[in-house]
């Protein structure tokens, strides 16, 4: 090859050189390889791609896709300046809603195939994950305060004494309760034939029947007749007498609802704890019912000195102060009075979280 030739050879390679780049760190230049754009123009879009609609977000997906038209374009996309800021990667569901039916932007020509998932800005928070929210959703309800109701029903009665026995429970107000169970409670008021008051486990229904009622009513008028005591305390220590029928009947609903080993005393020491937290305007004529009604084997669940006196010295150590007259009284014996707020302590420890009083 000639001299000319070399020459214009060289000048030809020249020109299809990439132009030197400095060096990183030094004033030396590094040659570019030949092809390479720039990143500025690689980032740079095209005015095909800068005149495209924006793309909506839909909740199956974090990437963004043109939604589908009918007319094969993406005319009718909504723009994410009004749909709001796209969520980081790893946002929940939550944080996306379909716009309904009127609300999806539709042009003359296009028709949506399907509403566009628009971001929520007010519930853009990142979500946990599902698996975590739903251990969390099962484990929040483990060792919670009971939350189920006691229901009641007052049955019809089937005769005039059964009625007034009715009346006068209904009147008394002692099934009312604010006490929290396991599981839904039902009590239930009827003419059973016999004086009695139970609960059922299998049916989770307790049962206080009209006839213990007038049995009660009856053993209590003639206490007071005996001793001579005014309408309103005789009245009073019926509505106690009563309220104690029925707290005894919800402790051993308590007791077998909680998994424990039912007994009388079990109940005594449920009924304690509920009569105190739920009627503590009741606590002084329950003990003092209880106490009356001790030896009068015919009243079911009320009769005996020795159970008598623990339930009363519970009563009273729920709030010895404002309690006084139980131990005045002479409802519990004096020298196991100091004692009370201590054993009432214990057991409120023991069976207190298993039965709370609404709201507090």
């Amino acid at each position: 090859m000639t001299a000319t030739g070399r020459a214009s050879a060289a000048s030809g390679s020249a020109s299809t050189t990439a132009p030197a780049v400095p060096a990183p760190g030094s004033g030396s230049t590094r040659p570019k390889p030949a092809g390479a754009a720039s990143s500025t123009a690689r980032r740079a879009p095209t005015a095909a791609a800068a005149s495209r609609p924006s793309t909506a977000v839909t909740a199956s997906s974090s990437r963004p896709r043109a939604a589908r038209t009918t007319c094969g374009s993406t005319a009718g996309v909504a723009s994410p300046t009004t749909a709001g800021p796209v969520p980081s990667e790893g946002a929940g569901p939550a944080a996306f809603r379909i716009r309904s039916r009127s609300e999806v932007y539709r042009s003359r020509e296009c028709r949506m195939d399907y509403p566009i998932a628009l971001i929520d800005p007010r519930r853009s928070r990142r979500m946990p994950h599902p698996l975590i929210a739903l251990v969390l959703s099962m484990t929040s309800t483990l060792g919670t305060a009971p939350s189920a109701e006691v229901s009641v029903r007052y049955e019809l009665a089937g005769s005039p004494r059964a009625e007034q026995a009715r009346k006068l429970l209904r009147d008394s107000d002692a099934l009312k309760t604010k006490i929290k169970v396991p599981q839904p409670v039902k009590v239930v008021a009827k003419d059973c034939g016999s004086p009695e008051a139970l609960w059922d486990h299998a049916e989770r229904r307790i049962t206080i029947c009209y006839q213990l009622v007038d049995e009660v009513r009856r053993t209590m008028k003639g206490i007071a007749e005996t001793e001579e005591v005014g309408s309103g305390a005789a009245s009073a220590r019926m509505d106690g007498a009563l309220s104690v029928v029925f707290h005894h009947q919800l402790g051993h609903a308590l007791t077998t609802l909680n998994g424990m080993r039912d007994s009388e005393g079990q109940a005594d020491q449920f009924a304690a704890l509920t009569l105190a937290a739920d009627a503590p305007k009741r606590v002084v004529p329950a003990a003092e019912a209880r106490h009356l009604l001790a030896g009068h084997t015919g009243v079911d669940h009320l009769s005996g000195p020795t159970e008598s006196a623990t339930f009363a010295c519970l009563l009273y150590g729920s709030d010895p102060v404002k309690h006084a007259e139980i131990a005045k009284g002479g409802w519990v014996p004096a020298e196991r009075a100091p004692s009370c707020a201590d054993e009432y302590a214990r057991v409120n420890t023991a069976l207190g979280s298993m039965a709370v009083k609404a709201g507090g």
